[in-house]
């Protein structure tokens, strides 16, 4: 069944990977598939499904639903996010799923190497770290949380330089005032 048509494209499910991944294990949590790109529409996706399977029973199928991640784009573009704020969403194993602003050469890449997935999500599912990224080579503050019910990371970064600017003008004027009257009390 699929909502882009009424004749949708006949698909094997065979090499899906969310379809071996059911298969191969006794799954009954939610599991995300890789972002991949639709054959309708071109746009990315990423699939977000359940196994229909149960413990007793073994695998009987999964249902899947398949989330357009430009919706996510134009969700965050009507944000008032600052101008070099990124956002991704990250699987648990550490696959890019989604990243605003759009990358298309950001999609799928894994995180499983970095600062976040090798010291930090092992023992905690929050917090705040600085780090050079990856994709824009910028050192950025990087919040990062692990949803509770669902396998997925969300890592939001915002650039050093930009954070700290409102501080730095609010040091360059305070000196400029300690300055102008340490000036005035010697004279």
């Amino acid at each position: 069944v699929d909502s882009q048509s009424a004749d949708p494209l006949s698909q094997n499910a065979g090499n899906n990977e969310v379809f071996q991944h059911f298969r191969d294990t006794v799954d009954t949590e939610a599991y995300v598939g890789a972002p991949a790109k639709s054959r309708q529409t071109g746009n990315w996706y990423f699939s977000l499904a359940r196994s229909l399977a149960t413990r007793e029973e073994g695998f009987k199928g999964y249902t899947a639903a398949s989330i357009d991640l430009s919706y996510f784009t134009s969700v965050f573009k009507s944000t008032a996010l600052g101008n070099n704020t990124s956002i991704s969403f990250l699987r648990l194993d550490g696959i890019r799923l989604f990243r605003y602003p759009f990358v298309e050469s950001a999609f799928g890449v894994s995180f499983v190497g970095s600062e976040i997935y090798k010291s930090y999500l092992p023992n905690i599912k929050a917090g705040v770290i600085r780090e050079v990224t990856r994709v824009t080579g910028v050192e950025q503050m990087l919040s990062f949380r692990a949803l509770k019910n669902y396998p997925v990371v969300i890592l939001i970064g915002n650039p050093v330089h930009e954070i700290l600017a409102p501080w730095r003008v609010q040091a360059w004027a305070i000196g400029a005032i300690g300055t102008i009257m340490l000036m005035v009390f010697i004279a």
